[in-house]
């Protein structure tokens, strides 16, 4: 990142967060050119949750969350992954197995910029 600050990219999360919580009813076209990540991808950190996010009933995803990970492990910007999403540890959500899925797909076959169709 050559010395440059990051950012937590807010703005994306948020779109996310009205995707993932109203299926059939969230405009996918709304995610081309959303948060931070459309200024400065290598600057962006992408999430889906975070330790403050999951504990606000209206910035927290409570359906669909792995369509988010899918979201920001396939596209530019520096994903995180939450963990008390990841882990398996009581009150924790154990979506492990899955997120390594899409971690795998992210190392092995994401790459390049990303082309909104």
């Amino acid at each position: 990142m050559q010395g440059r600050a990051s950012a937590f990219d807010f703005p994306l999360k948020f779109m996310l967060t009205r995707m993932c919580n109203n299926p059939g009813r969230f405009n996918m076209a709304d995610l081309d050119h959303a948060g931070l990540t459309v200024i400065s991808p290598l600057n962006s950190v992408t999430f889906v949750e975070n330790h403050d996010t999951d504990l606000e009933s209206a910035q927290k995803i409570v359906s669909n969350k792995l369509l988010a990970y899918a979201y920001i492990l396939t596209s530019e910007g520096y994903p995180s992954v939450s963990y008390k999403d990841y882990s398996t540890d009581p009150g924790c959500y154990g979506l492990q197995p899955k997120i390594d899925n899409l971690i795998w797909i992210h190392e092995v076959l994401a790459s390049g910029a990303t082309q909104q169709l």
